[in-house]
């Protein structure tokens, strides 16, 4: 997995999947944070690294449950 991603030499940000709101923003640390939510106001956000690009971080939403060790978020 790639250590850190310098947002500020990106040059283009591409989202693809239908009801996904992605709000990218930088804290007082220079840390990336990015806020992902779903139109639907609901579902599950699945959160990956690309498979050919480690530099990429994949989100999708309403995936199967995964196989392996996964981190659940809940309210």
């Amino acid at each position: 997995m790639a250590k850190s991603l310098n947002i500020d030499k990106t040059e283009l940000i591409e989202i693809h999947g239908a009801d996904l709101i992605l709000t990218v923003t930088k804290d007082s640390e220079d840390r990336m944070l990015v806020h992902v939510e779903s139109e639907e106001g609901g579902g599950t956000i699945r959160i990956s690294q690309h498979e050919e690009d480690s530099k990429t971080i994949v989100f999708a939403l309403d995936r199967p449950e995964p196989s392996g060790p996964s981190l659940k978020l809940v309210k």
